[in-house]
């Protein structure tokens, strides 16, 4: 098998096309062994950027004592009439944002969203997407933030589908703020 592999090399950092050849060379070679590997666990990273990922990953960061969604709620009981968000015109209130993601929590909920359930949010930058992420939060999800539209191609929902999400929440049906 003769493998080639053409590139620009003004466009990639020393050594990273390299490791990207590595990689797909290993991939082909792994393929060719044995079919089913596609389904197997991934390759491994290269050396270097797995040691450049352990250097990063390694420092010591405090632990969080609250989650985002706390200090936005925490902040609409002491100024409920403040404004929490302003988008071109429009503002919304934190009482009024704590509402909206309230209401979208407990729409999850009885959706069956279990802890830690995967929710897509493929909404313009506005007031809904940030009560949404909140609402999220509140139900103990975990938000995927996506391009407005991408869920619609049905080729690459499915994938997603079939891939590694369990549970997929849909967040396009939330009405507007």
């Amino acid at each position: 098998m003769v493998l080639s592999w053409d590139y620009d090399r003004t466009r990639f950092p020393e050594g990273l096309a390299a490791a990207m050849f590595g990689a797909w060379t290993g991939l082909i070679q792994r393929l060719a062994r044995d079919p089913d590997a596609a389904a197997s666990a991934p390759l491994p990273l290269p050396e270097a950027q797995s040691l450049g990922r352990a250097a990063v990953n390694h420092r010591p960061m405090p632990e969080p004592q609250a989650l985002l969604s706390d200090a936005v709620f925490a902040e609409a009981r002491r100024r409920p009439g403040a404004a929490a968000l302003i988008c071109g015109e429009a503002s919304i209130s934190f009482a009024g944002l704590s509402a909206e993601a309230d209401r979208i929590a407990d729409l999850l909920l009885a959706r069956g969203l279990p802890p830690g359930g995967i929710v897509a949010i493929d909404l313009p930058r506005s007031p809904l997407q940030i009560a949404c992420v909140l609402g999220v939060l509140a139900a103990g999800g975990v938000y995927l933030p996506c391009d407005p539209g991408w869920l619609l191609r049905s080729r690459r929902r499915s994938r997603c589908y079939d891939s590694f999400f369990c549970h997929w929440y849909h967040l396009r049906w939330c009405r507007a703020v």
